[in-house]
């Protein structure tokens, strides 16, 4: 009776399993069509590829399956905006008003995805019956909506407290927060919503770090009192500022993933250094 059980619970774990099977095959030297990647050897992938930068092609497979039941297949990083989807060498649409990359279909045939990464290969994905990704995602839009909706009420204090006790470090971890919260904001592809283009994305992620940057350091130097007790911060923040600036330039003209590393890296260390003073 045990092993009965225990090949009963195998079955079902398999089964539910292979429902959601997700193959991925990296096309080099992207020579292959929607009509020529059928006969490409694919491999099971989890839930994510992280692989260093190259202008390789990555196709995804999800095979057919005896089942009724729509799917969503969701890119879950906010920088993909397009992606090829074929489906009997149809071409599927992707769905609107998303704020991830996603594309709904049916199991009755494979279903072959191909996306081109242009900063790096990190490529995360879920792969959900349409009322299970529907749920998941309203769900994560109500966390969203309590932290958005605190961290708004946090600003609006804080902006009242300078408005009364003529403070400026208030008025700095306000706009201090509103720089982080913003940031999560365009992490969680709130921005998608909007139809906003990628160039105008970019700016606006590229300012939001020099506020944060900037106001950080003006919240740290104000409520630390940081000019009277370690001077010589001040000016290392801003030689680390103007670089943070310059970094932001180059990715804006350039587009290369290496500053835009090289800029989280930096407003992330110059976070640490008034934390660890703290």
């Amino acid at each position: 009776m045990k092993h009965k059980f225990i090949l009963l619970l195998l079955f079902f774990t398999s089964f539910i399993l292979a429902q959601n099977d997700v193959y991925v095959f990296k096309d080099s030297k992207n020579e292959f069509t929607k009509k020529t990647i059928q006969n490409a050897k694919f491999s099971l992938v989890e839930n994510q590829i992280l692989e260093k930068h190259s202008d390789a092609c990555y196709w995804f497979k999800i095979p057919n399956d005896e089942t009724t039941a729509n799917y969503i297949f969701k890119i879950l990083y906010e920088r993909y905006n397009y992606a090829e989807a074929y489906q009997n060498s149809v071409k599927l649409n992707k769905l609107n008003d998303q704020r991830f990359l996603s594309f709904k279909f049916t199991r009755d045939s494979d279903v072959y995805i191909k996306l081109k990464p242009h900063l790096h290969a990190y490529i995360p994905f879920e792969l959900l019956p349409e009322d299970k990704s529907i749920l998941k995602n309203n769900k994560q839009l109500l966390v969203n909506g309590f932290y958005y909706g605190f961290a708004l009420l946090i600003v609006i204090y804080n902006l009242l407290y300078f408005i009364l006790f003529k403070d400026d470090a208030f008025l700095y971890y306000a706009l201090f927060l509103s720089s982080m919260s913003f940031g999560l904001f365009i992490m969680d592809g709130m921005l998608n919503f909007y139809n906003i283009n990628e160039k105008l994305n970019n700016f606006l992620m590229m300012l939001n770090y020099i506020f944060l940057a900037y106001f950080s350091s003006k919240f740290a130097g104000s409520y630390l009192l940081l000019d009277a007790y370690f001077p010589k911060l001040k000016k290392m923040s801003y030689a680390i500022g103007f670089c943070i600036i310059g970094l932001c330039l180059c990715y804006l003209f350039f587009g290369n993933y290496y500053f835009l590393l090289a800029v989280n890296v930096l407003v992330f260390f110059l976070l640490s250094i008034y934390w660890s003073i703290s």
